[in-house]
């Protein structure tokens, strides 16, 4: 029969994935162990995850469904993992006949597949659906496909599985050429299994290239698979042990040999682990071995044991379906809570977003000055004293600039408040646009502003020099203004008006002249630590 796998896991996976195939019982052992101990969410869904595909392998399908239902919410921003449980999911659902939702979870992990741009998941549901399809041809055609992508990414190990199911199909479809065919890909699978180390599909192809010979009629080929299929046997785990005996039994059957196929299994329906299912196989088998040694007492009663039991199998079939329906509801119902879930969450989230935008909105028109878009008062006197305990707790320096506009009530006077905003506004931007990112640029209050400059020693060439620089670019415009110009104090820039503004005192430079004549301390650059307080600082250069 075919055997269903996913692909494997660069090395940053943990060990039970890597050994999913190769030692199924110690994958799921570690996986149990993982759900145990696992510190986060997102390990233990991995891990149900891999449980499920070890009950997937034992067809307990309501157990499967049970781990999955678990492990999805957990798996919620883990889309690889996430893709990989719909993948179990869709062949779950295909099983227990719910053809529909299989066929949504093969849609869900395509679409999870392509938006990784995880070649391996993609030829992965290539691989899987390819049994959903309709006839024999396109079940054929389907793992082609999958065998040409796993190929293509370079994904050996599901190779192996695309070559045996593959090889077994073909074998199944019945005509010479393509059981050649299925002859040259199960030696293939066994070949590449043998180098990877995955015993159970080494030893599966290696049977199944016996039973091609045998329909080829080479006898003697199929003697020694045979032989080498039963080395093997004792080293596949116990669910792919059942599986090769019956194929071995087979393969004695067809060579005229149905005693020593009866032995095979004879001992096999000793087996604890043998599940009801695989029992009615066996018997079925075991029967037609009987008959062909001419014990016919015997094939009577193995054959009616197969009746009785097989019927209690499809009735508990029946209700392992309905309970794996149930619990397939169960989980597609939690989908959608967490898909609502997560929706409430992102709403929340942009409504935190915006309310931090409205914050720090309220919070800055409560700093700001609105004329002059620098900070206010406020701020200033709050910045003055955090900065100067902070320099002082550091032992670092603080520097404070003062300047004002001179003549500015004359600017009012003469020009009107709103002139007058537009210098404090041009002033503000200035001072903002020439600042350090570390300046504390502030309204002190009318035309005055302070600058809080941390770790910036008042003696220092630099301060003096940046003053000095900034002085410069804060000249009084000389000549009588043209339409469409105000007149410029220090910091002032160019703004609209409406009119032509005349000089206020009839002569192009008279604020200057003015202010040079009457206040000796206007348009200059003051250090308080100077003894020569009312002199011209003179700039470094």
């Amino acid at each position: 029969m075919p055997v269903h796998s996913q692909h494997p896991e660069p090395s940053a996976i943990d060990e039970a994935w890597r050994l999913r195939n190769r030692d199924p019982e110690a994958s799921a052992a570690l996986a149990e162990q993982v759900v145990r101990q696992a510190a986060t969410e997102p390990a233990a869904g991995r891990a149900r995850v891999l449980l499920a595909m070890s009950q997937y392998r034992c067809a307990d399908y309501a157990q499967v469904l049970e781990h999955l239902h678990t492990a999805l919410p957990e798996l919620a921003d883990d889309p690889l993992w996430l893709g990989r449980a719909y993948l179990v999911l869709a062949n779950t659902s295909r099983e227990i006949g719910a053809v529909e939702q299989s066929a949504e979870y093969f849609v869900r992990t395509t679409e999870l597949a392509l938006s990784l741009g995880d070649g391996q998941l993609e030829a992965m549901v290539v691989h899987d659906q390819a049994e959903s399809r309709g006839t024999l041809e396109d079940v054929i055609a389907g793992y082609r496909e999958a065998l040409r992508l796993l190929a293509g990414v370079g994904d050996t190990e599901g190779q192996c599985f695309a070559e045996y199911n593959l090889a077994w199909y073909l074998r199944r479809h019945g005509a010479a050429e393509e059981r050649r065919e299925a002859y040259q890909l199960s030696g293939t699978a066994a070949r590449r299994a043998a180098g990877l180390g995955v015993v159970d599909i080494e030893a599966l192809s290696i049977a199944l290239g016996a039973q091609c010979l045998i329909d080829l009629g080479d006898v003697e080929g199929a003697r020694r698979e045979l032989e080498a299929a039963t080395t093997l046997l004792r080293r596949t785990d116990r669910s792919t042990s059942i599986l090769l005996t019956v194929d071995l039994a087979e393969l004695h059957l067809a060579l005229g040999e149905p005693l020593a196929a009866a032995s095979l299994l004879a001992d096999l329906l000793g087996w604890d682990e043998l599940t009801e299912p695989q029992r009615v196989l066996v018997l079925e088998v075991l029967s037609r071995c009987h008959a062909a040694a001419g014990d016919h007492a015997a094939a009577y009663q193995a054959l009616r044991e197969h009746v009785d039991r097989r019927q209690s199998v499809q009735d508990a079939l029946g209700r392992n379906r309905a309970n794996a329906l149930e619990v397939l509801h169960r989980a597609r119902r939690a989908e959608r809570e967490a898909a609502r879930a997560r929706d409430r969450v992102r709403t929340l989230s942009a409504t935190l977003e915006d309310l931090q935008d409205a914050t720090q909105l309220m919070w800055e028109s409560s700093v700001r000055d609105v004329t002059t878009g620098v900070y206010n008062r406020r701020y200033f006197d709050e910045q003055l004293a955090q900065l100067s305990a902070d320099a002082a707790e550091r032992g670092e320096p603080l520097s404070l600039v003062l300047l004002d506009i001179d003549h500015f009530k004359v600017v009012n006077d003469s020009f009107g408040h709103l002139v007058g905003d537009q210098v404090l506004a041009d002033l503000g931007a200035l001072l903002r646009r020439h600042a350090r990112p570390s300046d504390v640029v502030t309204r002190y209050g009318g035309e005055e502003f302070a600058i809080l400059q941390p770790r910036t020693p008042p003696r220092r060439r630099g301060l003096r020099r940046a003053a000095a620089r900034g002085r410069r670019r804060l000249p009084l415009d000389r000549g009588r203004p043209r339409a469409g110009h105000h007149q410029r104090g220090r910091g002032l820039g160019p703004g609209p008006h409406r009119r032509p503004v005349p000089d206020p005192r009839g002569r192009p430079s008279a604020l200057r002249r003015q202010g040079r004549r009457s206040q000796p301390g206007r348009r200059r650059l003051v250090d308080p630590s100077t003894p020569q307080r009312g002199k011209r600082c003179r700039a470094d250069h």
